[in-house]
């Protein structure tokens, strides 16, 4: 396994092929945090487009302009996003995940990672 870490998300390369994004508690995203961690991203994934399983349990509200950093670059670089939280966690995204689903990647929400990592290995 492989892991890199940036200021929002740690990334870690499972054996099965799936990228873990865990959101570090405290730090609010913003276009710049989110460009460091598209680049610690591409250092665990090298060139190859994976699925990712984003827990976003200790997610800070990010900024809007990080969510259009997220669309411009996320289908460039993933195959589909499995999001893990709760009802709260889920409710900072906003619309966000039902406007990126299926117009630019596969993007489901869950509140099981094992659910979660299931639906993802089509994507591998």
């Amino acid at each position: 396994m492989s892991t890199v870490a940036s200021t929002v998300l740690h990334f870690t390369l499972r054996s099965d092929g799936i990228i873990f994004a865990d959101s570090q508690a405290g730090v609010e995203p913003t276009s710049a945090l989110l460009q460091e961690a598209e680049e610690a991203c591409h250092q665990v994934r090298g060139d190859v487009r994976r699925p990712a399983l984003w827990n976003i349990q200790q997610l800070t509200r990010p900024k809007p302009e990080a969510w259009l950093g997220f669309i411009q670059n996320a289908p460039k670089n993933l195959t589909a996003v499995a999001v893990v939280g709760d009802t709260e966690q889920v409710r900072l995204l906003g619309a966000f995940p039902s406007l990126i689903n299926d117009l630019l990647l596969p993007l489901r929400m869950f509140d099981d990672e094992a659910e979660a990592v299931e639906w993802l290995r089509r994507y591998v």
